[in-house]
C-alpha cells in the first residue's frame, strides 16, 4: 500500500512538473509571438512612414514650385499639370495609410468606387509620378535607372484606380531597390483576345532573387531589405491582384534581374456596374445638417454638399446641433465621430430617439478598418471613412438614398 502511494504521490509530482513546464512554454511562446508581432508592427510603421513621406515630398515639393514659381501660377497649363500631381499624390498618400486592410479582406467591398481604367494611361501616370524616386533621387548617389515602356492597344478594365496605380508604385519601387547600382525597367503590355486577358510585365535588371526568396516573396513582411522595407508592398500587389480574379507571377534569377508577370482578366463593366448611374437622377436637393469640430473639415464638406445643389446648417459640436435639429426639419445627417463632450454615435442615438426615420452618416478616419470588420454602430445608416472627396461624399449619400428605397418597397 505504502508502494501504491507513493507512486501516486511521485506521478502527482510529475502531472505538476509537466503542468508547469506547459505553462512557462505558453508563456515564453506568448512572450515570443508579442516580439514577433511588435517587430512586424515596427515594420509596418517603418514602410508606411517612408512611403507616406514619398507622397509628401511630392504634395510639398508642387506646392512650394506654385508659390515661389509666378511664372508657373501664371501658366494655366502648368497649374492645372501641377494641381493634377498634386491631388493625385494626396489620394496615394491617403491609400497608404489604408494599405493594412489588404491583409484582412479577401474580397472586394460592396460599396467600393469602380470605374473605367486605361492601364496604359496609369502606368504612363504612374512612372511620371513616381519620378522623384527613380530618378532625381537615385541621380544624386550616382546612379542611373530609365524606366521604357512598350504599351500595346488593350482593353479597358473595370476597378479602382488608387489600388491599381499602388500596383505599379510598389512595383516600380521593388526593381529600384533591386539595382543599388543603376540598372533600366521595363513595363509592357499586351492584350489576348482568345481568352479574354491583358498581360503586364514589369521587368529590371537588377541583382535578381534566389528561388527561396521568390517562393515567399508575396508573404506579408517578408523582405529581404533589412530596415529599409516593411515587406508590405508585394502582399498588397498580390491582394489586389487576386481579387481582381488575375493572377501575378515572378521569374527571377539572382544576378540576372527580375520580372513580374500581371494577368487580369478584362471583365465586362455590367459585372461591375455600381449603382451610382441608377441612382443620379434621384439625387435632388436636401436639406443637410453637417457636424464636425474640425473648421477645415466642415467647410469641405459644406463646399461639396452646396455644389451639389443641397442646403446646408453646420455644427462644430452635437450639442448645438442637437438644438438645431428639434427646431428644423433635416432630410440628411452627416457628422463626425470624435468631438469633445458628445460623440457621433452618443448624437446619433438622441436624432434617431427624435427621428428614427433621418439618416445618419457617420464621419471618421478609422472608416475603412470599421467597414471592413462589418462595424457599425447602432443609429448609424452608414460610416463614411477620412480623408473624403466629393465622390466618396456623393457616393455615400446615394447608397444611403438607395437603401431607404429598398427598405421601403420590401
Amino acid at each position: 500500500m505504502r508502494e501504491e502511494e507513493a507512486n501516486a504521490i511521485a506521478l502527482m509530482e510529475l502531472k505538476l512538473k509537466l503542468e508547469e513546464a506547459l505553462a512557462q512554454l505558453k508563456t515564453s511562446r506568448e512572450k515570443i509571438s508579442q516580439q514577433e508581432h511588435l517587430r512586424s508592427l515596427g515594420q509596418m510603421a517603418s514602410g508606411i512612414v517612408h512611403d507616406f513621406n514619398n507622397a509628401l515630398t511630392t504634395i510639398m515639393g508642387f506646392t512650394e514650385l506654385l508659390l515661389i514659381n509666378p511664372n508657373d501660377r501664371e501658366n494655366r497649363k502648368n497649374l492645372k499639370k501641377y494641381l493634377k500631381i498634386i491631388y493625385t499624390a494626396a489620394t496615394d498618400a491617403a491609400n497608404i495609410v489604408n494599405r493594412l486592410k489588404e491583409f484582412y479582406r479577401t474580397k472586394r467591398d460592396k460599396d467600393e468606387i469602380i470605374e473605367p481604367l486605361d492601364i496604359n494611361q496609369i502606368i504612363k501616370d504612374t512612372i511620371f509620378i513616381s519620378k522623384p524616386r527613380w530618378k532625381e533621387e537615385v541621380e544624386a548617389k550616382g546612379i542611373t535607372i530609365t524606366i521604357k515602356t512598350k504599351l500595346d492597344k488593350i482593353p479597358i478594365i473595370y476597378g479602382d484606380i488608387s489600388e491599381m496605380r499602388e500596383v505599379f508604385i510598389n512595383l516600380i519601387f521593388n526593381a529600384v531597390d533591386a539595382m543599388p547600382s543603376g540598372g533600366k525597367i521595363f513595363i509592357t503590355t499586351t492584350a489576348c483576345k482568345k481568352d479574354n486577358t491583358i498581360t503586364i510585365s514589369v521587368r529590371d535588371t537588377g541583382i535578381g532573387m534566389s528561388k527561396e526568396v521568390c517562393d515567399h516573396c508575396f508573404d506579408p513582411f517578408f523582405t529581404t531589405k533589412s530596415d529599409k522595407g516593411s515587406g508590405l508592398g508585394l502582399s498588397v500587389v498580390f491582394g489586389i491582384i487576386t481579387r481582381y480574379n488575375g493572377r501575378i507571377e515572378v521569374e527571377s534569377e539572382k544576378g540576372k534581374g527580375t520580372t513580374f508577370l500581371i494577368k487580369l482578366p478584362v471583365i465586362s463593366k455590367e459585372v461591375y456596374e455600381s449603382p451610382d448611374k441608377e441612382l443620379k437622377d434621384i439625387m435632388t436637393p436636401m436639406n443637410i445638417l453637417v457636424i464636425d469640430d474640425n473648421p477645415g473639415v466642415r467647410k469641405i464638406i459644406t463646399k461639396y454638399l452646396k455644389i451639389m445643389g443641397h442646403s446646408v446648417d453646420d455644427m462644430n459640436n452635437g450639442y448645438s446641433a442637437l438644438q438645431h435639429f428639434k427646431i428644423k426639419k433635416y432630410d440628411l445627417v452627416i457628422t463626425d465621430r470624435a468631438m469633445p463632450k458628445m460623440s457621433g454615435d452618443q448624437l446619433a442615438g438622441k436624432i434617431k430617439r427624435l427621428s428614427p426615420t433621418t439618416p445618419i452618416i457617420l464621419l471618421t478616419g478609422f472608416g475603412e478598418i470599421m467597414k471592413a470588420e462589418d462595424d457599425l454602430p447602432s443609429n448609424v445608416d452608414y460610416i463614411l471613412g477620412k480623408p473624403i472627396t466629393s465622390s466618396t461624399l456623393r457616393k455615400s449619400i446615394l447608397k444611403v438614398i438607395n437603401d431607404i428605397i429598398i427598405r421601403n418597397q420590401s
